[in-house]
């Protein structure tokens, strides 16, 4: 997964208002590769998540978008769950988000080194 991150980390370095510039000169909005957990409870960002993955995945089924990666298949969508800095008691997001993804709902974590930020691997249907 090592070469999924640094495509990811290539392809998502130039963020303009609010689209993503990829590959090929197309264009995604920024929340089909983007979701943002910030001041969401463990609830509330399990729900937002479950919301923003299958809105996705839907999308790409229904070929609404491409995969961001330029396989045809690899999307990656960018989780900012945050350090934890500012949560009264412990880092609850950062904990609890990752078993979610990948024990609860199936998903591939392509990267999590970087403090309070997970990539997230959503392959296109029959791939």
């Amino acid at each position: 997964m090592d070469s999924l991150v640094k495509l990811y980390n290539l392809k998502h370095e130039e963020i303009q208002g609010q689209k993503l510039r990829v590959r090929g000169g197309g264009k995604f909005e920024l929340n089909d590769a983007f979701i943002d957990l910030h001041n969401h409870n463990a609830v509330q960002a399990k729900k937002a998540l479950r919301g923003r993955l299958g809105d996705i995945e839907l999308k790409i089924s229904k070929d609404a978008i491409k995969p961001n990666m330029g396989d045809g298949v690899n999307h990656v969508l960018k989780v900012v769950t945050g350090k934890g800095d500012h949560s009264p008691f412990e880092a609850v997001l950062r904990r609890v988000i990752p078993i979610f993804l990948s024990k609860d709902l199936g998903y591939q974590i392509c990267d999590q080194t970087s403090k309070g930020v997970i990539l997230v691997r959503i392959k296109k249907p029959n791939s």
